[in-house]
């Protein structure tokens, strides 16, 4: 009784090993196609709320971005709210430089935080649009491997 327990366990994890194998090919993905649409409009629309001078890491990262993605930067100042509003409507791309723990983070995909270069004890992160997996991905990637110039 116990081996064929064993062996229907064994198969199930096999076929679900399989359909992760067959279906993870194109994952992650992006809902409203950011990704594609960054490679094809060679565009990247970043917003940022914090003083210009706060963000010279963030910057050397978006910097870095657009070489990786082949693509021109177009940044646009503004409020939180405003910016988070123009990310939902897919005018920006991205966000950097949010604090961490935003009172937005409900409402946006966050990347993984990161020390602020100015106060060490308070993390930022960026942020795209909900459902843009890959995009939210490659930011990550970025951020984790990059070392800002």
């Amino acid at each position: 009784m116990m081996s064929r327990s064993l062996f229907t366990s064994a198969r199930m994890g096999f076929s679900l090993l399989c359909l992760c194998v067959l279906f993870g090919c194109e994952l992650p993905k992006d809902q409203r196609g950011t990704t594609e649409r960054i490679e094809l409009e060679s565009e990247i629309h970043a917003g940022y709320s914090a003083q210009a001078e706060e963000l010279a890491a963030e910057r050397a990262w978006l910097a870095a971005l657009g070489e990786r993605k082949d693509a021109r930067i177009e940044e646009m100042p503004g409020e939180a709210h405003e910016l988070v509003e123009a990310l939902r409507r897919g005018e920006i791309d991205l966000i950097m430089g949010m604090p961490a723990k935003s009172p937005f983070a409900t409402e946006v995909g966050l990347s993984r935080p990161y020390p602020n270069p100015q106060e060490r004890a308070q993390k930022r992160a960026w942020a795209v649009r909900p459902g843009e997996n890959a995009w939210l991905y490659e930011v990550d990637r970025l951020l984790m491997q990059e070392t800002p110039r």
